[in-house]
């Protein structure tokens, strides 16, 4: 074991140990250590630049660093092997390590135009997203000797005698304040209410003459960041957001063992949300997404008593019963497919070893839980887009329910299950603000980056790939989810378990080859973009089936490459045709989609590093499906999601 020491400016070292050939950056994510590297890891972008300080690792020179950055003992992470003791000095241009906060200006008009698309496409579903939240100016008599009335009363009567409503209603946050606005503005103010038949409910004052913002708020908790985004609903314009580690993964004894410590994310994520409410106090609502399929436990009092078992998670698949894992008993018994890392999945394992935590009641996601221990309440409220990411084939999308009797079947206790939902419901109040259930990341991202645009395909390409299209229909066929989605409506996903490691994986195939011939162990992706194109131009393709890593149906499967010539078998022709095959996987899954239910596509709105990077995998996109395609602009689009949705569970 060699002792690894990350160093940062202005920040406690992390030691950590590793094995001799480990991997600089995969050593950094293991410690919690964040260095950015948007292209996973592939070397092609050149962000994990850190800095050899002294010991030794094993790191070739890449284009992205020059001759004199190299002698100076700058490195590439994603490309450095550990090869005894070693010390790096990670910059902060590399770094966001633990509780520094990444700021991006999401001013521009592109950023705000995603914003403007959404809420276009949710009120062309038939949503209003009108503001709840109204200013009213209210002008009250100044007080004299004659006329004595308390402040308190006199802002009511000003309120029902201008509206008509009879019943007011103000916090004890808004009395404390008007003394002061009264008189500083001599008895005329703002004053920010939301109106029913029935009541007006006043949610701040303000000077006459003083700027009123009222926006939506939302938290989004990923596995590895914890991101808060600001939207002011009136001016349609992206106010704040804001990125910040999660850093809360918790060493166990197993490497299938992929947990979250509960109070750091909870801790972090409601610091963000502090920060930005000290800073925007008057936003309308605040919306909640995060990482699906883990769960959490939680007593009769709401108190968690587990840490987070994630999505990444492989106790299911672990073969401790008579040699089976739960995900093929699961299989066996109900002809049902599982996966591991499914909150369900997790439970039913813990159910048969005999460990479910001490004194659980129920369990729920972590955005659940964040909701929770923002309003007070003791038992969750679980939306079905997260209920169903616990196992889908587990849940009844169509009911919005879980499938109890299969459960039951399976040996588990169904009184732990949560309360389940299928509206963007108000769970309660954070500081006097509607707080909404949370929203799986999946259709949050969705919302975001789409909205309720029909005849549109959100098409994901990163370590794998995916596709999702908008549905009325529930179906679900060979390797099709019908995800719940929001408004009584689904989100039918496809997902490849190989996608964009295909094309890593041949980079490594060329890699390999070039350093047996030359000794050049520098990344290709560059070279591979030339030759992909050029292999477009053969007018005799060979076909390349990108499943090396089978399907999430048969795992057995493998790839294949068909249609050999002379001609064709070059390393354009193979370059292109492994490009082509990752988006015919996915091509494929749309036909079964295409046939069930007769949804057309017109439009792709592409995500991910794999074709944000990539121009000719855009374009065979858009060819193959026959369809436009565009970026999409946002790239927190789980957090822009839910925003949106904070607007639709308040109204």
């Amino acid at each position: 074991m060699f002792k690894v020491t990350f160093k940062f400016e202005g920040a406690e070292d992390v030691i950590t140990y590793a094995q001799e050939g480990e991997n600089l950056l995969e050593i950094a994510r293991k410690s919690n250590v964040a260095i950015d590297a948007p292209c996973s890891g592939n070397a092609s972008c050149g962000k994990c630049r850190v800095k050899l300080i002294g010991g030794e690792i094993e790191s070739p020179k890449t284009r992205h660093i020059t001759d004199e950055e190299y002698a100076e003992g700058w490195r590439l992470a994603c490309v450095s092997k550990v090869t005894g003791d070693v010390e790096v000095q990670v910059p902060d241009i590399a770094s966001a390590y633990r509780s520094r906060m990444k700021v991006a200006d999401l001013s521009s008009k592109e950023e705000v135009a995603i914003f403007e698309k959404a809420k276009s496409d949710v009120e062309s579903a038939g949503i209003s997203l009108t503001n709840s939240l109204d200013v009213i100016n209210v002008k009250m008599n100044v007080p004299t000797l004659d006329d004595t009335m308390p402040d308190n009363e006199r802002l009511v009567r000003a309120i029902k005698k201008q509206t008509g409503i009879k019943k007011v209603r103000m916090p004890y946050s808004v009395l404390r304040k008007i003394s002061y606005v009264f008189r500083e503005s001599n008895f005329e103010v703002q004053c920010v209410i939301r109106s029913t038949e029935n009541d007006i409910f006043i949610y701040d004052v303000y000077k006459k003459d003083e700027k009123v913002v009222i926006g939506g708020l939302a938290i989004d908790i990923g596995t590895t960041t914890i991101s808060g985004v600001v939207l002011d609903t009136e001016a349609k314009k992206v106010l704040k957001a804001k990125t910040i580690q999660n850093g809360s993964f918790i060493k166990a004894e197993h490497e299938w063992e992929q947990i979250q410590d509960v109070s750091v994310i909870r801790t972090k994520a409601c610091a963000l949300l502090d920060e930005l409410l000290e800073e925007f106090p008057d936003v309308e609502g605040i919306g909640l997404t995060g990482q699906m399929h883990g769960i959490v436990y939680l007593d009769n009092e709401g108190e968690c008593v587990s840490p987070l078992y994630t999505w990444q998670d492989g106790r299911g698949a672990q073969p401790e019963f008579d040699g089976k894992s739960i995900v093929q008993e699961v299989y066996e018994k109900t002809g049902l497919t599982v996966s591991t890392g499914f909150g369900l999945v997790t439970h039913l394992y813990h159910c048969r070893k005999g460990i479910v935590p001490e004194g659980a009641a129920t369990f729920c996601s972590i955005g659940d839980y964040l909701g929770m221990k923002l309003t007070g309440r003791k038992t969750p409220l679980v939306h079905a887009s997260n209920a169903g990411s616990f196992g889908l084939n587990l849940f009844d999308s169509e009911k919005g329910e879980f499938r109890k009797a299969v459960l039951e079947q399976l040996g588990m206790d169904t009184s732990i299950l949560p309360e389940v939902t299928g509206d963007v419901a108000v769970l309660g109040k954070y500081k006097g603000i509607p707080v909404t259930a949370a929203l799986g990341d999946n259709q949050a991202s969705f919302l975001g980056s789409v909205g309720f645009r029909e005849n549109t395909i959100l098409l994901n390409m990163g370590t794998g790939g995916q596709i999702s299209v908008l549905s009325d229909q529930l179906f679900s066929g060979e390797g099709i989810e019908a995800r719940p989605f929001v408004n009584g409506k689904y989100l039918l996903v496809g997902a490849s378990l190989c996608g964009g490691r295909a094309y890593a994986t041949l980079e490594k195939f060329f890699r390999r080859f070039m350093k047996r011939a030359t000794g050049n162990d520098e990344p290709l992706y560059g070279l591979l973009e030339e030759m992909a194109r050029e292999g477009k131009e053969q007018s005799d393709k060979m076909e390349v089936s990108t499943r090396f890593n089978g399907t999430r149906i048969n795992p057995d499967i493998r790839g294949g490459i068909t249609n050999l010539s002379e001609e064709n078998f070059t390393p354009e022709g193979l370059t292109y045709g492994v490009l082509h095959g990752m988006i015919k996987e996915l091509y494929d899954m749309y036909q079964i989609i295409y046939k069930a239910t007769g949804i057309e596509v017109n439009h792709l709105v592409a995500s991910g590093n794999g074709l944000r990077k990539n121009q000719v995998l855009q374009e065979i996109s858009s060819e193959m499906f026959g369809a436009e395609l565009s970026l999409a602009i946002y790239q927190e689009e789980a957090a822009c999601g839910a925003a949106v949705s904070s607007a639709m569970g308040v109204v």
